[in-house]
């Protein structure tokens, strides 16, 4: 993933020198839409992208970025399913999952699984 974001980010400093963006340094996060919107806001305010520009992003993304995008959902997806294994091992109910998301440290690699009440029912 971080390959194809390094890539994407090369080819973007050279077809458009003046785009500067942080949420462009990892592309793999986006779709094609999402990356698109990202570079016309880093784009100055009074360019815009031209039809064949807009292709071309579009080709880049879907060639570089995109299968980084599938393998970065897919390892969320295996990353959520080993998380509720290790909950499970653990014999954790759903209101202990609950707290451990609540009192969860800021920066987790991980968001709270949906569905999840996180609401504090102790009256705290």
């Amino acid at each position: 993933m971080e390959k194809a974001d390094r890539a994407i980010a090369d080819w973007l400093g050279f077809e458009f020198p003046r785009v500067t963006s942080t949420a462009l340094s990892e592309a793999s996060k986006l779709d094609s839409d999402g990356f698109v919107s990202a570079v016309r806001a880093a784009l100055p305010k009074r360019e815009g992208l031209t039809p064949t520009q807009l292709r071309r992003l579009r080709e880049a993304f879907a060639e570089t970025a995109e299968p980084a995008r599938q393998a970065r959902i897919e390892l969320l997806a295996h990353e959520r399913s080993l998380a509720a294994m290790v909950e499970r091992a653990y014999g954790l109910t759903d209101e202990e999952v609950a707290l451990m998301w609540r009192t969860a440290p800021p920066r987790m690699p991980l968001a709270p699984p949906p569905g999840l009440d996180l609401s504090d029912d102790t009256g705290d």
